[in-house]
C-alpha cells in the first residue's frame, strides 16, 4: 500500500492552497477530497481550507485555519509540538503554482489506484470460496460486481433511486410560472436550435464535426457572440488561434451588423484607418465588444486537468450563482477536442480511449456544474464525403456521452447548384440529437459564410427549399417546417 502514497505530493497541494488562496483551491476542489489524503494530518489540514472557503473566505492565514480547526474539533492540531512543527512547515511552504494541479492529479490517481486495490481484494477473497460447483456466470459476476463497485466508488454518487412522480407537482409549477420560448441557450440558428432540443441545454455537451479550414472556428466566434449578446457569458477556450486571430474577425462581424463593410484584411493591415467612416466603424465595433461577457483563454500546450481547471475557476468567478444557488446561464466553448500532447498514447492506453475519457470528464462537468457546453471536433477523412456518425475522429468513444452532434462542413458543387449560390455555402447536419426534432435523411441547414467579414448567417433547411419550388406542403413532409417569428426571436433558459 505504501507505494500508492505519496506524502510529499500531499504536502505540496496543502501549501500551495495555503500560498494561493482560493484560486488554486478552484482548481484542484473536483480532482481531491478528504480522502485522498493518507495522512491524517494531511485530511484534518484539507478539511480545515475546505470549511474556510465554504465561508467564503478567499485568502488564508494561520489564525484564520486555527479558527476553522476548533470549529471542526481538531484543536489537537495545534496543542501538540510535533504537529505543530509540521502544520508550520506546510503554511511556510514555498511552490510553483503551475505545479500544483499536476500534484492534485498524481495524488487523485493514487487514490484511484488505492480504491481499485481494495476492491480487487475483496473479490479475491470471494473468490477464494469457490468451490468448484457454481455456474461460470456466478465466477465470472465475481469480478464483473467489484468493477461496477468501484465505478460507483470514483464517480462519488451514492444517492438511492427515486419515484418517477416525486417532486413532479413542484416540476409542473415551475414551468407553467416561468414559460420560455426556448428550453436551452439560443445558438441564433432557429432551425439548428430546434433540431438539437431546444438550444444549448444545461447538463450536455453538444458536439459539432468539421473538417479542417471548414470554418468551425468561425461558427464558434459566431455563436458566442450572439449568446453575449443574450447578456449570458461565453467562455471560448481555443486550442489553435490566438486573441488576435479572433478579434481580427469579430471586429469586421460587428461592422457587417452596424451595415459597415469591412473586410478582415483590412483590420489586420490597418487599412481601415484611410477612411474616417471606416475608422469610425471600426472603433465603434471595438466599443460594443468592450462591453460583452466574452472571454477568451488559448489552451494550447496545457493538460486537460488545467482546462477543466480553468472552466471550473471561470464558473466560480465570472458567472456565480443566482438566489437559489444554481449556476447562472453561460456557455463553454471548446475548440477543438484533441490531445495535447502524446504523453498518455501507450500500448495498453490508445489515443480513441483518452479522446472517450476527455468526454467523459467534460459530460461530468457540464452535469456537475449544471452548464452547456459546445465542443468541436476534427472530422477523420470519412468526413470528406461521409455525413454519418462514422465521420467523427474516434467516434464511438467521442459520441457515447454528447446529447447530440452535427457535421459542419463545405457544400458541394452538386449542392450549390441544386439549392442556387443565394442560399449559402456551408452546410450544417445535426446528425442525431438526444432531445430534439433531427432531420431527415438527406437534409441539411444552408449556412451563409462570409469569411472575409467573419460571418456565418443560417438559412433554409434544403428540404424546406426543394418542397417550395414544388409547391408541396412542408409541414407535412419534414419534422420540422419554416421557423415562425416567435421561435426566431432569441430568449435564454431560466
Amino acid at each position: 500500500m505504501d507505494k500508492l502514497v505519496d506524502l510529499p505530493a500531499e504536502r505540496a497541494v496543502l501549501a500551495g492552497i495555503f500560498q494561493y488562496g482560493e484560486d488554486i483551491y478552484l482548481d484542484v476542489v473536483d480532482l481531491i477530497q478528504p480522502s485522498t489524503f493518507t495522512d491524517d494530518t494531511n485530511r484534518a489540514i484539507y478539511k480545515c481550507f475546505k470549511y474556510l472557503f465554504e465561508q467564503d473566505v478567499h485568502e488564508l492565514d494561520q489564525a484564520s485555519v486555527m479558527s476553522a480547526a476548533s470549529a471542526l474539533k481538531y484543536e489537537e492540531l495545534f496543542s501538540n509540538p510535533q504537529e505543530l512543527s509540521y502544520i508550520r512547515s506546510v503554511f511556510n511552504g514555498n511552490i510553483k503554482q503551475d505545479n500544483i494541479i499536476k500534484w492534485a492529479a498524481k495524488i487523485r490517481k493514487l487514490e484511484i489506484a488505492r480504491l481499485l486495490q481494495e476492491q480487487l481484494r475483496s473479490a479475491n477473497c470471494d473468490i477464494e470460496e469457490i468451490s468448484g460447483d457454481e455456474p461460470i456466470e456466478q465466477i465470472i459476476g465475481i469480478a464483473e460486481k467489484a468493477i461496477f463497485d468501484f465505478s460507483t466508488l470514483i464517480q462519488g454518487d451514492d444517492s438511492e433511486p427515486r419515484l418517477m412522480g416525486d417532486n413532479i407537482d413542484e416540476y409542473l409549477d415551475n414551468l407553467e410560472e416561468n414559460p420560455v420560448d426556448i428550453v436551452g441557450i439560443s445558438s441564433g440558428m432557429p432551425y439548428y436550435d430546434q433540431a438539437i432540443g431546444g438550444g444549448f441545454r444545461r447538463k450536455t455537451v453538444s458536439l459539432a464535426g468539421a473538417r479542417a479550414k471548414t470554418g468551425k472556428s468561425m461558427l464558434a466566434v459566431n455563436i458566442g457572440l450572439h449568446v453575449v449578446n443574450l447578456g449570458i457569458p461565453v467562455l471560448f477556450l481555443d486550442t489553435e488561434m490566438v486573441w488576435e486571430d479572433h478579434i481580427s474577425r469579430m471586429l469586421p462581424n460587428r461592422c457587417k451588423k452596424n451595415g459597415h463593410l469591412i473586410t478582415i484584411n483590412q483590420v489586420e493591415t490597418g487599412k481601415y484607418t484611410h477612411n474616417d467612416v471606416m475608422r469610425n466603424a471600426v472603433r465603434s465595433a471595438g466599443d460594443e465588444l468592450k462591453n460583452l461577457p466574452f472571454y477568451h483563454k488559448n489552451v494550447s500546450g496545457k493538460s486537460f486537468e488545467e482546462l477543466i481547471a480553468i472552466m471550473r475557476r471561470w464558473i466560480h468567478k465570472n458567472v456565480g450563482q443566482d438566489e437559489n444557488g444554481n449556476t447562472k446561464d453561460c456557455l463553454i466553448i471548446y475548440d477543438y477536442l484533441k490531445l495535447m500532447s502524446p504523453d498518455g498514447i501507450s500500448k495498453s492506453l490508445q489515443e480513441y480511449q483518452l479522446m472517450g475519457f476527455m468526454t467523459t470528464t467534460l459530460h461530468n462537468f457540464a452535469v456537475h456544474h449544471d452548464v452547456p457546453i459546445l465542443a468541436f471536433v476534427q472530422l477523420n477523412r470519412d468526413g470528406i464525403d461521409n455525413e454519418t456518425s462514422a465521420a467523427f475522429a474516434q467516434s464511438d468513444r467521442i459520441l457515447w456521452l454528447v446529447t447530440n452532434y452535427s457535421i459542419f462542413k463545405i457544400k458541394s458543387a452538386t449542392d450549390r447548384a441544386e439549392t442556387g449560390p443565394q442560399n449559402g455555402n456551408r452546410k450544417l447536419i445535426p446528425i442525431s440529437a438526444r432531445h430534439g426534432t433531427g432531420i431527415e435523411d438527406g437534409d441539411y441547414i444552408n449556412i451563409i459564410m462570409e469569411g472575409e467579414y467573419g460571418t456565418i448567417t443560417e438559412g433554409e433547411t434544403r428540404n424546406n427549399l426543394m418542397y417550395k419550388k414544388t409547391g408541396a406542403s412542408i409541414e407535412d413532409s419534414i419534422p420540422f417546417g419554416d421557423i415562425d417569428d416567435e421561435l426566431q426571436r432569441p430568449s435564454t433558459s431560466k
